[in-house]
């Protein structure tokens, strides 16, 4: 080999090594991750919370007084002052009662004041007279709109016949419910009784006072 192909041949391989070294290396660019899924929160296993019970539905008021007293401790007895008068009436515990109030007429009334109701006798058993001797009864302390539903029902243990209503107004100065009961045996023997319940008494109120309607009896002879 002359001196001159011995020379290209260094030249080349020192070229070719040289390309080695300069090589472009190849960087892998970075795969994207996929994006996270919003994360689904687990599904309550507590059972779901019941509906709130509907308070029992009231009876019509014609069908609460059939029947005997039920559930209100009655003490004594007691009749109007009165000469003459056939009926007495038992006092709910915690209630006072007043005998001498208008002729033929006891009124009582409960320890808190939030209600009171009157018993009459030998009036007449009309819806006349439920509104003319309720201004007496009530001591003039009550303003009521007696609503138009004077219906017919059975009165007490004996099962009477009678009538029953009710109205709205206040008793003393304060938003109150009324309710009455007239009753007639014959044309001499009648009474008529009426409560009063202001809106802040609470229900075992009501149900004392009509107990005390319940119980009214005629006195022996």
């Amino acid at each position: 080999m002359t001196r001159t192909a011995a020379t290209t041949c260094v030249l080349l391989a020192l070229l070719a090594c040289k390309n080695d070294k300069h090589e472009t290396k190849t960087v892998a660019e970075p795969v994207a991750s996929p994006a996270a899924t919003p994360s689904t929160p687990a599904a309550s296993s507590a059972p779901p919370s019941a509906a709130p019970e509907a308070p029992p539905k009231e009876k019509p008021l014609r069908e609460r007084f059939a029947g005997s007293p039920k559930g209100v401790e009655l003490e004594k007895r007691v009749t109007p002052s009165y000469p003459g008068t056939k009926f007495w009436i038992s006092v709910p515990k915690g209630w006072t009662a007043d005998t001498e109030q208008y002729s033929g007429m006891v009124a009582l009334e409960s320890e808190s004041g939030d209600a009171m109701l009157f018993m009459h006798d030998y009036t007449g058993s009309s819806v006349k007279n439920v509104k003319f001797w309720s201004r007496n009864g009530f001591r003039n302390k009550a303003k009521i709109e007696w609503a138009d539903d004077d219906a017919p029902g059975k009165f007490g243990a004996d099962q009477i016949d009678a009538h029953f209503g009710s109205g709205t107004g206040t008793f003393k100065k304060r938003d109150a419910d009324f309710l009455y009961a007239r009753v007639e045996l014959t044309k001499t023997e009648d009474f008529i009784a009426v409560a009063a319940l202001t809106k802040e008494a609470p229900p075992e109120r009501k149900d004392e006072a009509i107990a005390a309607i319940q119980s009214i009896g005629k006195k022996s002879k």
